[in-house]
Formats: structure tokens, C-alpha cells, sequence
């Protein structure tokens, strides 16, 4: 649909101008693929949950971006579920099994479907979920492989670390959206606050500085 028929878009001129009024771009790619694929993914504030999202995307080229908000990667915020796609997606590629050839099809599909949101004009978290299909058709072709590997033990505590590091992560960002990102009710936002003091002085560190 053409950005000019959105009631956000026709209330600033200068938005619709910058993304010549138009949702996708090719031109947009590069970008969204080495933002949501890249290792910037986090930030690290000296303030209970510590981890947030990241900021700022990483440009390739002259992209018509329209907004950026805050945002996490694929490799960082989903490190198991990283490691076990890409596992699988060799798998794929060779093809050892009818089951894998069959799964080709579905992979592709999911890729270039989730795909379209790198060319989007907007980066945010939300679009992040667009590869989730993908990635687990990828990981669940990956879980073969290494049950078969010589490596499978090492290979299955490394997973188990990764998801333990996944889980913190992305608990730390949903619980800085509830409460410091979206509003929350005054009495939450106050239990919130006293929450971080008393993990500072339990740290014997100095209150964070205020944003």
C-alpha cells in the first residue's frame, strides 16, 4: 500500500518525502541484513536489567530508513537458535534424506517471506519475528546432525548455554518494555525503580544517572 493512504504518513509530509512514499525498497537490504544479522544486537548500561536493545542500525549505502527503533539481532538475542539453523542449513544444502530434500521447499519459502521485512522502511524488534519460521525449520533439520555427530555432548551443552544466555536476554528486554518503554502505571513503574535501587546498593554501586 502506498505510504500517502497512512494517516501517519499524511501528518508529516517530510516522512512520506523521505521514504518517497513508498513501504519497501530494494535498496533497504544490505541494510536490514546486516542489522538484524550482525553482532550489534545489545547494549550494556550499568542499571538492573543491564541488556538492552540496540539503538542504532548499521547503513549500508543511501537506504530510504524512515524510522529506527530499538531492535536486537538474530545471532545475539537467538544464539542457540542461531547455531542450530546454521547447523541445519548445511544439512539442508546436502540433502542426505528424502525428509531434508522435501524440507527445501518450506525453507526457501519461509526465507523469502520473512525476507521482505529487510527491505521495509522501518527497523524495529517486532520485525525480527518475521525469520522465526525459517529459522525453525532450519534448526529442526540441524537437531539430526547433531544427534549423529561424535561432537553431540559438547555440542548439546554449548546449545544449552547459548538458550540460558537467550532466555536472560530476552527477558531483560521485555521486562525494560514493560516498564521503562511503554507506559506502565505509575505504582508499577515506582516498584521498578526501587527494584534497580536496591540491586545498585546491593552491587555497592552508585544509582545510575537518570536518561
Amino acid at each position: 500500500m502506498p505510504l500517502r493512504y497512512y494517516d501517519f504518513y499524511a501528518e508529516f509530509p517530510k516522512r512520506l518525502q523521505a521514504t518517497e512514499g513508498k513501504q519497501i525498497h530494494l535498496k533497504n537490504i544490505p541494510t536490514g541484513f546486516v542489522t538484524y544479522f550482525g553482532v550489534h544486537g545489545a547494549r550494556l548500561k550499568d542499571k538492573f536489567p543491564w541488556f538492552y536493545m540496540e539503538e542504532e542500525a548499521t547503513f549500508v549505502g543511501s537506504p530510504a530508513n524512515d524510522l529506527i527503533e530499538e531492535f536486537s539481532t538474530v545471532p545475539i538475542s537467538m544464539p542457540a537458535l542461531t547455531l542450530l539453523a546454521l547447523i541445519g542449513g548445511t544439512a539442508l544444502a546436502l540433502g542426505s534424506n528424502q525428509i531434508l530434500r522435501h524440507a527445501r521447499l518450506p525453507a526457501v519459502t519461509l526465507v523469502m517471506g520473512g525476507g521482505i521485512m529487510l527491505a521495509t522502511v522501518c527497523i524495529t524488534e517486532r520485525y525480527l519475528h518475521d525469520f522465526y519460521p525459517a529459522l525453525i525449520i532450519f534448526a529442526a533439520a540441524g537437531v539430526p546432525r547433531i544427534e549423529s555427530s561424535r561432537r553431540a555432548v559438547p555440542l548439546t551443552g554449548l546449545l544449552a548455554l547459548l538458550s540460558l544466555i537467550s532466555v536472560a536476554l530476552n527477558c531483560s528486554f521485555s521486562l525494560i518494555n514493560q516498564r521503562e518503554n511503554l507506559g506502565a502505571p505509575p505504582a508499577k513503574m515506582a516498584e521498578y525503580e526501587h527494584l534497580q535501587g536496591s540491586i545498585n546498593r546491593f552491587l555497592h554501586r552508585p544509582p545510575p544517572p537518570p536518561d
